[in-house]
Protein backbone atom coordinates (compact mmCIF):
# COMPACT_ATOMS: atom_id res chain seq x y z
CA UNK A 1 0.00 0.00 0.00
CA UNK A 2 1.55 3.42 -0.81
CA UNK A 3 1.50 5.76 1.53
CA UNK A 4 1.18 9.51 0.22
CA UNK A 5 2.39 12.72 2.62
CA UNK A 6 -0.86 13.98 4.70
CA UNK A 7 -2.39 16.77 3.23
CA UNK A 8 -3.36 19.20 5.76
CA UNK A 9 -7.04 19.45 6.53
CA UNK A 10 -8.77 22.68 6.93
CA UNK A 11 -11.30 22.21 9.75
CA UNK A 12 -14.76 24.38 9.32
CA UNK A 13 -14.26 26.10 12.09
CA UNK A 14 -11.25 27.16 12.06
CA UNK A 15 -11.55 29.34 9.09
CA UNK A 16 -14.71 31.34 8.85
CA UNK A 17 -17.67 31.06 5.85
CA UNK A 18 -16.76 33.80 3.07
CA UNK A 19 -19.77 36.22 3.22
CA UNK A 20 -22.26 36.04 0.95
CA UNK A 21 -21.92 39.32 -1.32
CA UNK A 22 -24.97 40.84 -2.28
CA UNK A 23 -25.11 41.17 -6.65
CA UNK A 24 -24.59 44.48 -8.90
CA UNK A 25 -28.08 44.25 -10.14
CA UNK A 26 -29.66 43.81 -6.57
CA UNK A 27 -27.50 46.88 -5.02
CA UNK A 28 -28.78 48.89 -7.77
CA UNK A 29 -31.82 48.05 -8.03
CA UNK A 30 -32.47 48.87 -4.10
CA UNK A 31 -30.48 52.03 -4.06
CA UNK A 32 -32.52 53.47 -7.37
CA UNK A 33 -36.03 51.81 -5.24
CA UNK A 34 -34.93 53.81 -2.01
CA UNK A 35 -33.79 56.71 -4.23
CA UNK A 36 -37.07 57.25 -5.92
CA UNK A 37 -39.27 56.67 -2.61
CA UNK A 38 -36.57 59.55 -1.40
CA UNK A 39 -37.35 61.72 -3.89
CA UNK A 40 -41.11 61.20 -4.27
CA UNK A 41 -40.61 62.12 0.17
CA UNK A 42 -38.94 65.08 -0.76
CA UNK A 43 -41.09 66.20 -3.50
CA UNK A 44 -44.43 65.57 -1.67
CA UNK A 45 -43.73 67.42 1.61
CA UNK A 46 -41.58 70.39 -0.12
CA UNK A 47 -44.93 71.16 -1.96
CA UNK A 48 -47.46 70.70 1.05
CA UNK A 49 -44.92 72.77 3.45
CA UNK A 50 -43.90 75.34 1.05
CA UNK A 51 -47.79 76.11 0.67
CA UNK A 52 -48.10 76.11 4.52
CA UNK A 53 -45.60 78.47 5.04
CA UNK A 54 -46.25 80.75 2.33
CA UNK A 55 -49.54 80.94 4.51
CA UNK A 56 -48.11 81.02 8.10
CA UNK A 57 -47.36 84.36 9.60
CA UNK A 58 -43.57 84.80 9.80
CA UNK A 59 -42.45 85.87 12.94
CA UNK A 60 -38.57 86.08 12.17
CA UNK A 61 -35.59 84.52 13.92
CA UNK A 62 -36.02 80.91 14.76
CA UNK A 63 -38.79 80.42 12.68
CA UNK A 64 -37.29 81.27 9.61
CA UNK A 65 -34.72 79.65 10.14
CA UNK A 66 -36.79 76.33 10.62
CA UNK A 67 -38.79 77.44 7.66
CA UNK A 68 -35.89 76.86 5.56
CA UNK A 69 -34.02 73.54 7.43
CA UNK A 70 -37.92 72.06 6.80
CA UNK A 71 -38.14 72.64 3.26
CA UNK A 72 -34.47 72.73 1.90
CA UNK A 73 -32.80 70.28 4.02
CA UNK A 74 -34.35 66.80 2.90
CA UNK A 75 -33.60 68.21 -0.91
CA UNK A 76 -29.74 68.57 0.46
CA UNK A 77 -29.86 64.80 1.79
CA UNK A 78 -31.13 63.95 -1.58
CA UNK A 79 -28.69 65.42 -3.79
CA UNK A 80 -26.20 64.70 -1.78
CA UNK A 81 -27.42 60.81 -1.49
CA UNK A 82 -27.78 60.68 -5.18
CA UNK A 83 -24.26 62.14 -5.62
CA UNK A 84 -22.84 59.58 -3.18
CA UNK A 85 -24.89 56.60 -4.72
CA UNK A 86 -23.30 57.02 -7.85
CA UNK A 87 -19.89 57.09 -7.04
CA UNK A 88 -20.33 53.95 -5.17
CA UNK A 89 -21.85 52.43 -8.29
CA UNK A 90 -19.48 53.30 -10.51
CA UNK A 91 -16.90 52.30 -8.09
CA UNK A 92 -17.95 48.96 -8.12
CA UNK A 93 -18.88 49.15 -4.02
CA UNK A 94 -22.23 48.37 -2.31
CA UNK A 95 -24.39 51.81 -2.39
CA UNK A 96 -27.86 50.62 -1.24
CA UNK A 97 -26.38 51.62 2.63
CA UNK A 98 -25.59 54.55 1.83
CA UNK A 99 -29.22 55.41 0.19
CA UNK A 100 -30.73 53.69 3.44
CA UNK A 101 -29.03 56.17 5.55
CA UNK A 102 -30.32 59.15 3.17
CA UNK A 103 -33.57 58.00 3.37
CA UNK A 104 -33.74 57.81 7.46
CA UNK A 105 -31.27 60.77 7.40
CA UNK A 106 -33.76 62.87 5.33
CA UNK A 107 -37.36 62.31 7.50
CA UNK A 108 -35.25 63.09 10.60
CA UNK A 109 -33.64 66.50 9.23
CA UNK A 110 -37.55 67.53 8.27
CA UNK A 111 -39.41 66.54 11.36
CA UNK A 112 -36.19 68.83 13.59
CA UNK A 113 -36.78 71.37 11.19
CA UNK A 114 -40.69 71.03 11.95
CA UNK A 115 -39.63 70.91 15.28
CA UNK A 116 -37.85 74.49 15.54
CA UNK A 117 -40.27 75.72 13.36
CA UNK A 118 -42.89 75.52 16.02
CA UNK A 119 -40.62 76.43 18.86
CA UNK A 120 -40.06 79.43 17.01
CA UNK A 121 -43.81 79.86 16.41
CA UNK A 122 -44.00 79.96 20.41
CA UNK A 123 -44.54 83.51 22.23
CA UNK A 124 -41.73 84.54 24.03
CA UNK A 125 -42.30 86.08 27.60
Amino acid sequence: MATTPEQPVASAASTPAPKKAISRSTDRTLSIVMLAVQFIFVAIFFVLYSIGFALSVNTGGLAEVAENITLFGPGVVFIANLIVSVVLMNKGRTAWIATLVGLIVAPLIFVLGNVLFQVGLLPSN
